[in-house]
Order: C-alpha cells, then structure tokens, then sequence
C-alpha cells in the first residue's frame, strides 16, 4: 500500500492539464493506496477555487476517490500528532495529516509532488515518489502560467466572476469589464 497527496489526485482529475496523463497511470499502477479525508478535502477545494472545476463535478471527483482510495479516519489524536510534525517539518496540516496516516498505516511511500511533503516523508523514513520528472513539471508551469490567475487578487476576482456567470452571463461580461479583465478592483 501506498499513500498519496492531494495534488496528485488534483493533477489526475484534470482532463487538460499536463500532468494529468501521467498522474492517472501512476494511480493505476498501484492496486492499494491510502489518504486523509483531509487530502480529499483539499482536492475538492483546489479544483474549485484553483482549477476552476464546477461544484458539482469536483464532488464528483470527491466521491469518486472517496470510493476507490482507503481513507485512513481522521481523529483528533492523528490531528495532534500531526500539529507536532507540521511544526518540525515545516509542511501544511494536510500534508502532516496524510504524514502521521501514513506512519500509524505503516505506509512505507507516500506519492507527492510537494517538495517539503517529500523532504518530511525522507526525514521519517518514508520514501517520497511522484510521477512528476522535471520536463513535465516545466510544461505545468506553463500551463498553469497560462491558464491559471496569479494567486491574490485575480483569482479571487475570477471566482466571483464565475460565480456571476453562472446566474447572469451578462452581468458577468460586464464585471470582467469593470475590473480591467479581472485583474483590479475600480
């Protein structure tokens, strides 16, 4: 068995994405795989707020997963534990969730293409493996370049954007006007 980070999972539910291809044969690969309820979690919000997913289709990937993965239970003792490796490892709660699943699992890989998830599976000896080489992970960057607003602002200004677009399309044109193509507040 072997556990796996959300952004993986995230990768894997995006049809055009570039990492996509790779990150669903790497699932495939492996018959057994273990994550958190909280990676699940943090999957659907991604595809939403980053990737732009629909409510409905990222719990649709929610469950998906949710039926096909063993999702170690979340308790507060796990939730503890992993305050205290978040702290020593530098790394966010979910990542430290998924770590100390893996550890009370027996886990001895955990698949990620975070750097410090990777470096805090290293340094309690777990095996970090991610289907991400370096070629691939340059064509994500200019993927998600192109198709992904900046972090703040922009992609704050696209989510109510989307929001409205849904409701009232014309309304929506005229907000990504008044906002400089989504870019500032006026």
């Amino acid at each position: 068995m072997k556990a796996i980070d959300s952004n993986i999972l995230v990768y894997a539910s995006l049809s055009d994405h570039p990492a996509s291809a790779a990150s669903e044969a790497y699932i495939a690969g492996h018959v057994e795989w273990l994550c958190s309820v909280s990676n699940l979690v943090e999957m659907r919000q991604v595809l939403v707020s980053v990737y732009g997913l629909s409510e409905s289709d990222a719990d649709t990937k929610f469950e998906d997963f949710r039926a096909a993965l063993e999702v170690y239970p979340l308790s507060d003792n796990i939730v503890v534990a992993a305050l205290s490796l978040r702290r020593i490892h530098r790394i966010d709660l979910n990542d430290a969730v998924l770590l100390e699943s893996a550890i009370r699992r027996g886990v001895s890989v955990i698949c990620t293409d975070d750097r410090g998830l990777a470096r805090a599976c290293e340094a309690v000896g777990i095996a970090p493996e991610s289907p991400i080489n370096e070629a691939l992970r340059e064509q994500m960057s200019q993927w998600e370049e192109s198709n992904i607003p900046s972090k703040g602002l922009p992609r704050v200004l696209l989510q109510v954007h989307r929001w409205i677009q849904a409701r009232n399309p014309a309304m929506a044109c005229e907000f990504q006007s008044a906002t400089q193509a989504l870019s500032r507040m006026v």
